[in-house]
């Protein structure tokens, strides 16, 4: 599936529901304070970084697979960069419409 994933263009992402409000995108912050959306390229790197992300989030956390143009075009009309990142966290690279997969 992973391997299927990466030909089709989708990254996992951590989205968070709460009630009566639409799910949203998950964020981290970086080295010098700007916020992103992480996104791996498996489930399993996801669900690994839910897990160790802090519980003062709010909400369910749940992880979901996104194709990489529409996440882009909904990070970027809300102002975030999206970034690849590993099961820690670690950044890999920034995530842009030239590297679809």
């Amino acid at each position: 599936m992973e391997s299927q994933n990466k030909k089709e263009g989708y990254l996992w992402i951590i989205t968070q529901s709460e009630e009566n409000a639409e799910d949203s995108f998950v964020g981290l912050e970086d080295e010098q304070g700007e916020q992103f959306i992480p996104a791996t390229e498996s489930k399993e790197e996801a669900l690994i970084l839910m897990g160790r992300l802090p519980r003062d989030q709010g909400g369910k956390l749940q992880v979901e697979a996104i194709h990489q143009t529409r996440l882009l075009d909904e990070a970027g009309r809300s102002g975030f960069n999206v970034f690849k990142v590993d099961q820690d966290g670690r950044l890999l690279g920034r995530v842009s419409t030239e590297k679809l997969n």
